[in-house]
């Protein structure tokens, strides 16, 4: 295996530590565990009863001569031996967990592991110590102090998201088969796992437990000549499979459905929406017809308010699983199933085509392969911006189960928001300076993100007649100068501090803003610094005459915003020893 050393630029550094300082953006460790862990357990009783199988004494005899699996009465569930390291039991639910946000691809993860004293078995004991604490594995500052990497990792690979927007068959028309003739090689892993980056998560799932399940036919095939060669092959199906169901399960994550992928956007809006929707859910539908309402990553198994449309006590009931959490753990067990089912039909029917000899030669006809062959993806939420016309949906309500896949309710309102913005702001002073003169202002504003916020509907489920309202930390610098763009200004400014919005909601569509900041920071003014404290309020009007600027695209938007006063803001500048200046400045949002 080759050493790499890993250096980043110090710049990058900070936006990444900033950007992911809080947590990942992905189902935590503990969630993808436990899922997969429940989903081979599930697995187990399948494959026992449909008679592959007499007993579990049975089924596990043949899993520990073909992949070193053991039974764990700890954890109650089946573990491999061989990548496990003392209390590090590394279970089908670990690989999960570890495969995409700890390792790359299967085998740098199985090496990692078989190495006791391995960086990643640290991250391991760490997660498993937050685990017993009844936490969801360990956060993402705490892991970085072990592999910097991790954050990296988080930035660059985008194949744990959908492609917000993109249809379900273009998502997996993104697959290549190519992939897989180029996997049977080991040394050619890492340059396919490093085109893989690039992908979604639904081709991402496909490409891996294609392989999986093409593994699983070549051992099949080869049982009956050489059984520890079939084994072999057998155990790395369920390493890939594994490595694999990561990726499914952050297809049910709603804050996976809803980013546009990209490094530049991970920085400015894909962790602000990912952390709003994994918390607030949003309403799905799959290929089976379902509709329901789906959360994500440090929800898994949550209740949410179950007891509020109950009209007696003797209908509440708090099953061990949510009927949100069954559908994952089913869908993952399905995938399992499918690589031994792959194993036992190759080993009975020597003859038969393995998978990659049975894909359509057209790249456009690969999304009705996968959705025929692979039962996980009809359990999965269909992205937005299908059209379920082409599509073989269960359901009788096709035209209703389409307008929620047609676009996400105030996404835009939201990333407006949430996300790291940048505004211009152009304005200046109603009172005159010393010399009788009034002074122009030019302003770049940071608003990061929003740290609390409150985002409401009414009892009918829609936004007219309430409030939503938002608060995060914001850092401005102002140029003050009598004669615009003349070499020495008048005063420069820098501060730190709130900003809150209120936005309240007049009907569906329409709704205006009162924003305030709160900022303190300091004042140069011909050389003397001054401490300044600036309180400000204004008002956004764009909504309330029609215009949803957060929707238009920014080569429309700011022209508009510099004819258009859409937002105003009046302030004052309190500096010790000088009377306030008193300014009116209107707010140009660049990025969001």
């Amino acid at each position: 295996m080759k050493n790499i050393n890993f250096a980043i630029n110090p710049l990058l550094t900070v936006l990444l530590l900033l950007s992911f300082y809080s947590d990942s953006i992905a189902w935590d460790y503990g969630e993808h565990k436990e899922i997969g862990d429940k989903a081979f357990n599930s697995f187990s009783s399948w494959v026992i009863n449909e008679k592959y199988f007499k007993e579990e004494r049975e089924f596990l005899e043949f899993f520990r001569k073909a992949i070193g699996l053991e039974y764990s009465y700890t954890e109650k569930t089946y573990y491999f031996k061989q990548l496990s390291a003392k209390d590090n039991i590394i279970t089908y639910g670990a690989l999960n967990g570890l495969s995409g946000d700890h390792e790359q691809n299967p085998l740098a993860l199985e090496e990692d592991l078989m190495y006791t004293r391995s960086t990643l078995n640290q991250i391991i004991a760490l997660h498993n110590e937050y685990i017993k604490k009844f936490g969801t594995g360990a956060p993402s500052t705490e892991i970085m102090h072990y592999d910097i990497k991790f954050a990296w990792f988080a930035a660059v690979d985008l194949s744990h998201f959908y492609e917000y927007g993109v249809s379900y068959d273009d998502q997996l028309n993104d697959f290549e088969k190519e992939h897989l003739i180029k996997l049977l090689k080991p040394d050619y892993v890492e340059q396919v796992f490093s085109d893989l980056k690039k992908t979604n998560s639904l081709c991402k799932y496909v490409t891996l437990h294609s392989m999986a399940v093409y593994l699983a036919e070549i051992a099949g095939n080869t049982m009956a000549k050489d059984s520890l060669e079939a084994y072999k092959y057998l155990y790395y199906a369920f390493l890939y499979n594994a490595f694999a169901d990561h990726f499914l399960e952050d297809s049910f994550s709603s804050g996976h459905l809803v980013v546009n992928r990209s490094i530049f956007t991970a920085l400015i809006n894909n962790r602000a929406l990912h952390d709003f929707y994994c918390e607030n859910g949003m309403e799905v539908i799959n290929l089976n017809g379902e509709k329901w309402k789906q959360y994500g990553d440090r929800n898994f198994n949550k209740y949410h308010s179950e007891w509020e449309d109950k009209s007696s006590y003797l209908q509440i009931e708090y099953p061990p699983l949510t009927k949100n959490s069954e559908r994952i753990i089913d869908a993952v067990t399905l995938s399992v199933s499918e690589v031994f089912q792959a194993f036992r039909t190759s080993m009975e029917e020597p003859n038969r085509k393995k998978i990659i000899e049975r894909m359509p030669s057209g790249k456009i006809l690969y999304y009705k392969f996968f959705i025929e062959n692979f039962k996980a993806l009809s359990l999965v939420p269909v992205p937005f911006g299908t059209d379920l016309l082409y599509y073989n949906v269960k359901s009788k309500n096709k035209k209703e189960l389409q307008k929620t896949v047609e676009s996400i309710p105030y996404r835009n309102y939201i990333r407006s928001r949430v996300a790291n913005s940048l505004l211009v702001g152009l304005g200046g002073n109603f009172t005159k300076n010393s010399k009788g003169e009034y002074t122009s202002i030019i302003e770049l504003r940071f608003n990061l993100g929003t740290n609390f916020y409150s985002f409401n509907y009414n009892y009918e489920l829609e936004k007219k007649g309430t409030m939503d309202s938002w608060f995060g930390p914001t850092v401005s610098f102002q140029i003050g100068n009598t004669e615009m763009f003349k070499k020495k200004n008048d005063y420069t400014a820098l501060k730190l501090g709130v900003n809150s919005i209120y936005d309240i909601w007049l009907s569906e569509s329409r709704f205006f803003s009162v924003y305030d900041y709160l900022e303190t920071g300091i004042q140069w003014d011909n050389g003397i610094a001054r401490a300044v404290f600036t309180p400000s309020v204004g008002l956004q009007f764009g909504s309330l005459i029609g215009i949803k600027y957060y929707e238009l695209p920014i080569w429309i938007r700011i022209p508009l915003e510099l004819l258009l006063p859409l937002k105003l803001r009046f302030g004052a500048d309190y500096v010790p020893t000088k009377k306030p200046d008193y300014h009116l400045i209107g707010e140009i949002d660049i990025l969001f």
